[in-house]
C-alpha cells in the first residue's frame, strides 16, 4: 500500500461517513454515496485500470438504497395513515416530497442541502394538501363521497356514520376532529 492509496481511502471513509450522517439526518446521503462509489469505479477504469468494485456490488448497493427508499416512504405512509390520514394526501405527501426535494436541488442549487431539504417539506405540504382537499370538498357538496382510500374516521364521516367517526378520532386522540365528526351528528351530539 502506498501513502496515496491510504490516503485516499482516508478521503473516502470521511466522505462515506459523512453520507451516512446524512440519510440520518434524512438527505440523501444513500445517493450521494452510491454516485461516489460510481465515479470512483469510472475513474479506476478510465485508461484501462481494473474495476475498484464488481457490477455486482454496486448494483447490490443500488438496490438497497431503492429499497430503503421504498421502506422510509411506507413507513412515513403507515404512520401518517395511523395518524387519521386518508391515503390521497399520504401519497400526495410523498410524491411531493420526492418532487419537492428534487426541484429544491436543483431551484436552490446555491444553497447546497438546503434547496433540497426546503424543497421536500414544502413539497409534501404541498401534496398532503391537494391529497386532503377532497374530503373538503366532499364536506362542502362539490363531490360525491368517495370512501374508498380514505382511512377509517374519513370513511364513517362520509358514510354518514358521525357517532363511529366520533370514537375512532378519539381512539386517535384527534379531539378537533372528534368534534368535528360530532357536529355532523343530532342537536345532542352537537351540544
Amino acid at each position: 500500500m502506498t501513502l496515496e492509496s491510504i490516503v485516499w481511502a482516508a478521503v473516502i471513509a470521511t466522505v462515506g461517513g459523512g453520507c451516512v450522517l446524512l440519510t440520518v439526518l434524512t438527505l440523501p446521503g444513500n445517493w450521494l454515496l452510491l454516485a461516489i462509489a460510481g465515479v470512483a469505479q469510472a475513474w479506476t477504469m478510465h485508461g484501462g485500470g481494473a474495476p475498484l468494485y464488481s457490477w455486482w456490488t454496486l448494483g447490490a448497493a443500488a438496490a438497497l438504497a431503492l429499497g430503503g427508499e421504498a421502506l422510509e416512504a411506507g413507513m412515513g405512509a403507515a404512520g401518517a395513515s395511523a395518524a387519521g390520514a386518508r391515503r390521497r394526501g399520504t401519497w400526495g405527501a410523498v410524491i411531493g416530497s420526492l418532487v419537492g426535494a428534487v426541484l429544491g436541488t436543483f431551484v436552490l442549487a446555491f444553497i447546497p442541502l438546503f434547496g433540497t431539504l426546503v424543497g421536500a417539506l414544502v413539497g409534501a405540504g404541498l401534496g398532503a394538501f391537494v391529497g386532503e382537499l377532497s374530503y373538503w370538498l366532499w364536506r362542502v357538496g362539490a363531490i360525491e363521497p368517495v370512501a374508498e382510500g380514505c382511512a377509517e374516521p374519513y370513511a364513517l364521516e362520509m358514510a354518514g356514520r358521525w357517532r363511529d367517526a366520533a370514537d375512532a378520532w378519539q381512539a386517535l386522540d384527534c379531539p378537533f376532529e372528534r368534534a368535528r365528526a360530532l357536529g355532523l351528528g343530532d342537536a345532542a351530539a352537537q351540544q
